[in-house]
């Protein structure tokens, strides 16, 4: 008599029927996956490209407006240094034309004449105050050593030999304003190629001028844009959701010194923003143009939902079908493996029931075929035992 086989117990990634399953869900969990992918990567980077792209352009016409600001400001000291009040050098008459100059150009706010040796011969304060005139008047800007001195002394000595206007590109404060400094050269009266002199003013950056060119361009979907100096304090600024008593923005300006626009991310509040950062040579500042993240990547966002709800209804319908294709396999599988052991058991009565007309259902009716065979083989060993038996 032989022993019965125990069954062995099997791990649930050996079950034929679990095999079934896994491979029909990563059959139609895997190809939507990475097709999903693909599609998001390439999305959000097509996103984020157009969005630099809209800011460049602002920015870049604003660079535009700011550039046809300075020529006219330019153009206008020109003029002023053309007047034959300042060509002849004389303090008092120099002092009444720029007095007159800053009546005329209110964005003006004071002005410095430096005879070509590097002293000052005269100034002017839009508000004609007089109280500085003991401070600068006689001093000579080849002996400056403050750094905003420095940059003026620089541009003095690069006019005096191009006989060329020239910003200094530093950004100076007095009286809580943000200016600019413009140098122009001052032409002798009778031979207009020697340079006798400098003239330096002070625009005021935070004038009604320069607000208006951020102010005139459209912005929509919670864009903001600002115009920082070097060190990121705020000149001016624009957009919904910048807080009340906004400084400036905190970037590593340095770096981006190096490319004339490159894309930022930075928060405010509790909004975080993507953006461009544009830089303006002439007043060696910077305009930052940026929208708010959520608004960037919002459609993004929204096909990422709709991509996680189609593979969610993928992972349902290959489960469900899988788990059908499994249950009909695994179950003839299971009464044939149950017929071999009985059988190996001696029971060769049993026979396994055929469903179906695959190659399991032919599996199972050889199965019978033989064991068919056996029960005949075993009938006839009994006959035979039998007979002999009576024989002897």
């Amino acid at each position: 008599m032989q022993i019965p086989h125990a069954e062995k117990t099997m791990l649930w990634h050996q079950r034929i029927g679990n095999r079934i399953v896994a491979v029909a869900v990563l059959a139609a969990f895997v190809p939507i996956l990475i097709l999903g992918i693909t599609i998001a990567v390439k999305f959000r980077k097509d996103l984020l490209q157009q969005a630099i792209d809209s800011q460049t352009g602002l920015t870049g016409a604003i660079q535009n407006g700011i550039d046809s600001l300075l020529k006219s400001y330019e153009r206008q000291l020109r003029y002023l240094a053309q007047e034959p009040e300042l060509q002849l050098m004389d303090a008092d008459r120099q002092r009444e034309a720029m007095y007159r100059f800053l009546d005329f150009n209110p964005f003006f706010y004071s002005c410095f004449i430096y005879r070509s040796d590097g002293v000052v011969s005269s100034l002017a304060f839009r508000n004609r105050f007089r109280g500085l005139d003991a401070k600068y008047l006689g001093r000579n800007i080849l002996k400056a050593k403050a750094k905003s001195g420095v940059s003026t002394r620089d541009a003095f000595n690069e006019v005096l030999q191009s006989g060329k206007p020239l910003f200094t590109g530093h950004i100076i404060s007095s009286s809580e304003q943000k200016m600019m400094l413009i140098v122009v050269p001052i032409f002798d009266f009778v031979d207009m190629k020697k340079v006798i002199g400098v003239i330096s003013c002070a625009i005021t950056l935070e004038g009604p001028e320069m607000k208006e060119l951020i102010r005139e361009y459209p912005m929509v979907g919670g864009e903001v844009l600002f115009m920082v100096d070097q060190s990121g304090r705020s000149i001016a600024h624009r957009g919904d959701g910048i807080p009340d008593g906004f400084v400036g923005l905190s970037l590593d300006f340095e770096r981006l010194k190096s490319r004339p626009n490159q894309p930022v991310e930075f928060a405010i509040g509790n909004g975080h923003f993507l953006g461009t950062v544009a830089r303006i040579p002439a007043l060696n500042s910077y305009l930052v143009a940026a929208k708010p993240r959520d608004k960037v990547l919002g459609f993004f966002h929204r096909i990422l939902f709709d991509l996680s709800l189609v593979l969610a209804i993928a992972l349902v319908l290959a489960v469900g079908f899988g788990f059908a294709l499994a249950r009909n396999l695994a179950g003839n599988v299971t009464r044939l493996l149950e017929g071999i052991r009985l059988v190996s058991d001696g029971v060769v009565s049993h026979r396994v029931p055929v469903e179906g007309e695959d190659e399991m259902a032919g599996a199972c009716t050889a199965f019978n075929d033989m064991v068919a065979s056996l029960e005949k083989n075993r009938l006839m060993d009994e006959i035979w035992t039998r007979t002999w038996e009576r024989k002897e």
